[in-house]
Formats: structure tokens, sequence, C-alpha cells
């Protein structure tokens, strides 16, 4: 991967004036050709490439690299496991976590639509497989704590509707798809919260 970058920046220097860019962002290929010479790049792992292609359509993944060879991203908490000590994380979740429940809910009563602003209806899950994936794993290591059956929410307290749900006992172990189960908006007796309205007016 080459990139272009200024020589410095300072302080004072606008985040637009000191970017790195990928050679070739400005050559006509860049649409056809350049950008899927850059893509692989873009990944941790051929595991990691070959899930982005199988869930990603081409034109989101060239936006993507298109994205990251051309605007100033810096990396941050928002990477790894402390995002929660960025404030910024308890704005985004809420989000994910509405975005999660209206495509779960979608479908579930017939005739039933939940609009996603100007962009069309969202559509329900057609497979919910779950792949285990982190940034950080690799061909030669792996991220433990992404699986299914991962144990996750041990020896924490926890709300007493997700236990009522999956009872740990003293110091047991809830793994991620129990919690998923856990937290299932379609049934009733699962979460002790409704959001009065999918509207994406912030979008």
């Amino acid at each position: 991967l080459q990139l272009q970058c200024p020589d410095s920046c300072d302080f004072e220097t606008p985040s637009d004036e000191c970017t790195c860019t990928c050679a070739g962002m400005s050559g006509d290929d860049w649409d056809s050709d350049a950008w899927l010479n850059v893509q692989p790049c873009m990944y941790a792992s051929n595991t990691t490439q070959v899930l982005m292609e199988a869930i990603l359509s081409e034109d989101l993944r060239k936006d993507f690299v298109t994205q990251l060879c051309s605007t100033s991203v810096q990396e941050g908490q928002q990477l790894e496991s402390a995002s929660p000590l960025d404030i910024l994380f308890w704005m985004i979740h809420p989000v994910l976590d509405r975005i999660l429940t209206a495509k779960r809910l979608a479908g579930s009563v017939e005739g039933e639509v939940i609009e996603f602003n100007n962009y069309g209806q969202v559509t329900p899950f057609t497979n919910e497989t779950w792949t285990p994936y982190s940034f950080y794993s690799s061909d030669t290591y792996t991220c433990e704590g992404h699986a299914a059956s991962s144990p996750v929410l041990g020896n924490i307290p926890l709300l007493e509707w997700i236990e009522r749900q999956y009872p740990t006992g003293q110091g047991g172990d809830m793994t991620n798809i129990e919690f998923y189960h856990a937290t299932d908006p379609t049934r009733f007796e699962s979460v002790d919260y409704i959001y009065d309205h999918f509207n994406w007016e912030h979008c």
C-alpha cells in the first residue's frame, strides 16, 4: 500500500490538510481497478476479507476503501475493548441497539412495516448464523470472546430480567448467544423497555 502523506503537520494544521491518501486515487482507473488492489490492505487477515466480501456489496466496499484513503481517519478508543471509556460510545450503542431491535421486529407481525427514513423499509434478518469476528483476529491468532458460545458476562451482576431468561447461578457465565436470545424483543418476557418509535431524524 503506497500512502502519500505530508512531510509534517503541526497542531495548527487543519485536518483536511494533514491527510494521507492512497496512491492512484486521482487516476482514471480508481473506479474500475485501482481500489481493488488497495482493498486487501484494509483487512487484518484473509478471513476478514472473505467475511467482508460475503456481507458487503462491492459498491459499499469501494466506498469504504475510498473513505479510508481520502479522510483523516485516526484510530481511537472505539477500536477495542476500552471503548466504553470514550463518551461517544454511549451515544453510538443505543442507536445500534435500536437498529438491531428494528431488524429483529421487522416481519415478526404480518403486515407490520418499519420504515428507515427515506431509505425504505427495514428488512428482517434472513440468516442469524453467528459469525465470530474480531478486528484483531488474523490467520494465526484468534481474539477470544466473539463466538456464540463464548462466556462473556461472568461474575458480574445482571439485570433481573436478563438473569430470569438464562440463570447463570453464583459466579456463572452467560454466553453471547444466550444474551442475544435473552434480549429478543419479539418475546414479551425478554426486555423491560420498548422504543416509542423507529424514526431516524438524526441520520
